[in-house]
Formats: structure tokens, C-alpha cells, sequence
């Protein structure tokens, strides 16, 4: 029987273990002692419940004036009550210390968990200017931290990550900063990110999400369901290559920035930004995004790229500009049932490459078009789909004429002739 009960009793998994802060809406006080007393005293494969001192449940206002450590652990889950919030005056962890800190450093751990809380840079009497905290959470490799325990299998879920000013160094999250090995698979997932703008919004800085070190390491990393806005880069991967889906873009210069192949960005919304995508990626796989009131730069795109793009079912709203160009030449572009606002842009950029193909690109039915750097350009289509007036100014248009059983041919737009043995035009 005390054998039977033994067991029993190891079965059972870690209580939650409750930090009690006191709540300082006037962030007055540091409390960076009694959280890091909380984390240290807290076994691994457990898990910290922030809450108020007397009411548990509750998140408090929290001063911190030195990093926070999450070091050496194995499975250690932070949770906060409430969920995160952009609301001023919100609950949660805010910098106090000098300028350029860190808020919270988690290398040199396995299994991380942080859920439902807020990190701000700032205290709200220093708002607006160009100090704070440098780095929201640093996550990179254990020798950073003289850990043995390998940084791998972290989850960031529901939280609130926000700027206090117009810092250009700030950071949300960053990953693997010294650019060596691990740092792998890590989620940001849920979260509300949001840098910083000027009052007019006429300039935007800071980073969200940012894969820091050049190492192709950085791998199995997961970013989706989160609202990223205000940032002069909302995802900068570097060479990490991570799966960035079903996540909103908000007036950010640069949605996703990268340098490693392959990367995927697919089923997000954006709006307001400047670009979409800007890498030298081998291959890019954009699908199924919502890609509104892009802004590139004069004679760049809105997805701009040195290698290959694979374009599937996005739609683009309200572009100004090249919707997809290639800055060095790229090998090859698809697209496939993507919708532009304006052909003659899209062919524009679609030419920079040194070959591309588009199908059903919204203008009649059934359209293909094959050309690029290698020569001409030219569109091949079923006659009988009513295609017969689309203009196509330098371009050569092939079609099927189903009714005749003749291939016909118009040059640079102008009227349609049959082909006849493949000799030539022929009226």
C-alpha cells in the first residue's frame, strides 16, 4: 500500500507555482529581485503563475531595472493572468533600467514556455524618446550565458511586445544573435507586436521578429497568428528560415526581410507597408496573402528578390508600383493565379527576371504568359474565351481558335491572323 501511494503521488504532474508581485501602477519600485527570486526558486518542468499580491489572478505592473533570466532550465513555463494588450496603462513588465537593456534573456534553456504576457521598453514618462530597452526577450546559444543546456523548443504565445519610443535599435524578440549553432525550433505565435512610429506616421524603426546571426542554423522556426505592425522590419530572418503564416502586417517598411532559401510566407494580410517581401533568397514561396496598399520604393517591388519567386493566389490591392521584381537577374518567376491591378506593371517587373510564367493572371481566362531576360515575351490562351481584345502592346499573343481549328497570332497587339503551317502569319 505505501509503495502503491509512492507512486501515486510521483505520478502527479508539478503544481503551478504563483509569484506574487505587488501591483505599481506608478512603476516606482523595481521588483526585478522578487521575479528573479521566483524563476530561480522554481523547479524545472513546472510552471510560475505571475499574479498580485493579494489577488491572485490578477496581473500587476511591473518594474524591472535589470534583465530577467530564464538560464540553464529545462521546461520552465512562465504564465501572466489576462492575456496581452496594447492598451496604455496596461499591466505588465516594464523596463526601468538603463538604456539598451535587455528585458528578458532566455539561452541557454530547453522547453521555454511564455504565455499571455506584456514586456513594454520603457516607463511611460520617457515615451516618445529614443531610449528604453535595446531587446525585448534575447533568445540565443548556451555559451552566451555559460549554460550547457542546448536553446532549443521555446514557445512564445499571446504576447503583447511593445516599443515605448523611437528607438531604431529596438528588438521584440531576438534569436541567435552570436550566429552558431541550435536555436531551433522556436514559435511566436498569438502575439501583438508593435514598433514604433512618428506622429504622422511618416517613419517607422525598430525590428519585431529578428533571426540576428548569420547561421543556417536558426531552423524549424515557426511564426503565426500574430499582428506585427510599426516596424521598419517585422521579420528580418537573415539566414534562419523560418514558416511565417496567418499573420497581419500593419504600416511596417519591410514585412519580411531574409537572405536563406526556403522560405514560405503564406495566408497573412498586410496593409499599408512599403514592401512585402525583400530578400536574396534562393526560392520564396508566397501564397495566398492579402497584399494591400503596398508602397515600394521607385522601381523596386513589392516582392523584390535576387532568386527565385513562387507567387500562388495572392491578391493585390490598391499597389502602387512593381508588384514583383527581381533585383539581380532572379532565375525564375511563377505565378500562379495571383491578381494585379495592373498588367502592364506586373509585366514590367515579371521581366527583370530571366524567365517567368503567370497563369490566369485575372485578364480573360485561361492566360499563360512565358517570357523574361532570355527574349521575348508571349501569351498563349484559348481564342474562343473572348480573349480576342485584350491588349497586349509588345507582345506576341498565340491562341487556339477552337471554332476554325487554326492557331492564331497578333503582334504587338494589333489584329489576330491565322498560322498556317507554322510558316508565318497568313490573313
Amino acid at each position: 500500500m505505501k509503495i502503491f501511494l509512492l507512486l501515486c503521488f510521483l505520478s502527479l504532474p508539478v503544481a503551478a507555482q504563483n509569484c506574487f508581485l505587488n501591483d505599481d501602477p506608478s512603476l516606482t519600485k523595481d521588483q526585478s529581485a522578487a521575479l528573479q527570486e521566483c524563476i530561480n526558486s522554481a523547479a524545472d518542468y513546472s510552471t510560475i503563475s505571475i499574479a498580485m499580491t493579494g489577488t491572485p489572478g490578477r496581473m500587476p505592473h511591473v518594474r524591472v531595472n535589470r534583465t530577467i533570466r530564464v538560464n540553464g532550465r529545462y521546461n520552465l513555463a512562465i504564465e501572466c493572468p489576462g492575456g496581452h494588450t496594447m492598451s496604455a496603462g496596461a499591466p505588465g513588465f516594464y523596463w526601468g533600467g538603463s538604456d539598451g537593456g535587455t528585458v528578458l534573456n532566455t539561452s541557454g534553456s530547453s522547453a521555454i514556455r511564455i504565455e499571455h504576457c506584456n514586456f513594454v521598453s520603457g516607463l511611460p514618462s520617457n515615451a516618445g524618446g529614443t531610449g528604453g530597452a535595446n531587446i525585448l526577450i534575447d533568445v540565443d546559444i548556451s555559451s552566451t550565458v555559460g549554460s550547457t543546456v542546448t536553446t532549443t523548443e521555446h514557445a512564445y504565445d499571446d504576447l503583447g511586445l511593445s516599443a515605448n519610443g523611437m528607438n531604431p535599435d529596438f528588438v521584440a524578440i531576438r534569436f541567435s544573435a552570436s550566429g552558431d549553432a541550435n536555436v531551433e525550433f522556436m514559435r511566436v505565435t498569438n502575439s501583438h507586436v508593435q514598433c514604433s512610429t512618428t506622429t504622422d506616421r511618416s517613419a517607422v524603426v525598430g525590428k519585431g521578429i529578428y533571426i540576428a546571426g548569420y547561421t543556417f542554423d536558426a531552423i524549424r522556426h515557426n511564426y503565426s497568428g500574430n499582428n506585427i505592425g510599426y516596424c521598419d522590419q517585422a521579420i528580418r530572418a537573415l539566414y534562419g528560415m523560418p514558416d511565417v503564416g496567418n499573420n497581419h502586417f500593419q504600416t511596417n517598411r519591410v514585412c519580411v526581410e531574409a537572405l536563406a532559401s526556403p522560405i514560405r510566407i503564406h495566408d497573412s494580410d498586410s496593409e499599408n507597408c512599403g514592401q512585402f517581401f525583400v530578400g536574396q533568397v534562393g526560392t520564396v514561396i508566397i501564397e495566398s496573402n492579402r497584399i494591400a496598399a503596398c508602397r515600394p520604393p521607385a522601381g523596386q517591388g513589392c516582392i523584390d528578390t535576387e532568386g527565385t519567386v513562387i507567387s500562388r493566389g495572392n491578391l493585390f490591392n490598391a499597389l502602387v508600383g512593381l508588384p514583383i521584381r527581381s533585383s539581380g537577374g532572379g532565375t525564375e518567376l511563377i505565378s500562379e493565379g495571383d491578381v494585379f491591378p495592373n498588367y502592364q506593371q506586373f509585366l514590367a517587373g515579371a521581366q527583370t527576371f530571366y524567365q517567368f510564367e503567370a497563369k490566369a493572371i485575372n485578364w480573360g481566362f485561361g492566360i499563360s504568359v512565358m517570357g523574361g531576360l532570355q527574349g521575348g515575351n508571349a501569351i498563349v490562351f484559348d481564342c474562343n474565351h473572348g480573349n480576342n481584345g485584350l491588349p497586349a502592346p509588345n507582345v506576341v499573343v498565340l491562341c487556339a481558335n477552337g471554332n476554325t481549328n487554326k492557331l492564331q497570332i497578333s503582334e504587338n497587339g494589333g489584329t489576330f491572323v491565322n498560322v498556317i503551317n507554322g510558316t508565318g502569319p497568313q490573313q
